[in-house]
């Protein structure tokens, strides 16, 4: 065999070596591609299947914290209903009661107001930040309405005394509540009695509507 036979067979051998050696090379990166792909693809799946499974669980679980939040301040409410007639009618009446009794009606409603507190802390991560703030809105109205008809029931003891002199002290601080109110009327506490019980009320509608929206904006997501 001559020399230029050995030189050309020398390369195409080369080159077949070289062939393979590169289709190997591209193999092992188009499986390693491949792989790596699939890998992605089974971890968008996943990530989907888990995000789907959460979305199932919390927006059920925002229903039911706002059903069970709206139950316990039903009862706020009716006790607040019952303690401002209670305190319309002390006014009213100038009937004595012991200040013990007085103070276990005010233990009752504030227990009322942090069962709802407590409740909202420890549920607050299943609902959205919107709806904690509404309800922490809520919730600071009502312990402001509750103070003012604690107070004034502890007043009612010594309505002529006492009463004149804290309406006139919270109209000068500018409280909304006391700016229809005349502290010279005579009937002064039996209206601010009842601007109370109304604000309260209105609570109870705003935390309805609320829930309502929360329910709709549910509904729409499960319908797209």
């Amino acid at each position: 065999m001559d020399t230029l036979t050995t030189l050309i067979l020398t390369v195409l051998a080369n080159a077949i070596v070289t062939g393979v050696i590169v289709y190997l090379i591209q193999k092992k990166i188009d499986n390693s591609f491949a792989k790596k792909m699939e890998e992605v693809r089974v971890n968008l799946q996943k990530s989907l299947i888990e995000h789907q499974i959460k979305i199932s669980r919390t927006y059920p679980k925002s229903l039911e914290v706002l059903e069970a939040f709206n139950e316990k301040f039903q009862y706020f409410l009716m006790l607040s209903s019952w303690s401002s007639r209670l305190t319309e009618k002390l006014f009213s009446s100038k009937e004595v009661v012991a200040q013990e009794d007085l103070m276990d009606l005010d233990k009752k409603e504030i227990k009322a107001i942090g069962d709802c507190e407590t409740y909202l802390l420890h549920n607050r991560i299943y609902l959205p930040d919107d709806s904690v703030r509404e309800l922490e809105e809520i919730m600071n109205r009502s312990r402001t309405l509750c103070f003012h008809l604690s107070f004034c029931r502890h007043l009612s003891q010594k309505p002529e005394e006492l009463f004149p002199l804290w309406l006139e002290f919270e109209v000068t601080r500018g409280e909304p509540l006391f700016e229809k109110i005349n502290p010279a009327d005579k009937n002064a506490a039996i209206v601010f009695i009842q601007i109370i019980r109304d604000e309260t009320n209105k609570l109870s509608v705003r935390l309805e509507k609320h829930y309502k929206s929360v329910a709709d904006t549910i509904g729409k997501k499960d319908e797209s």
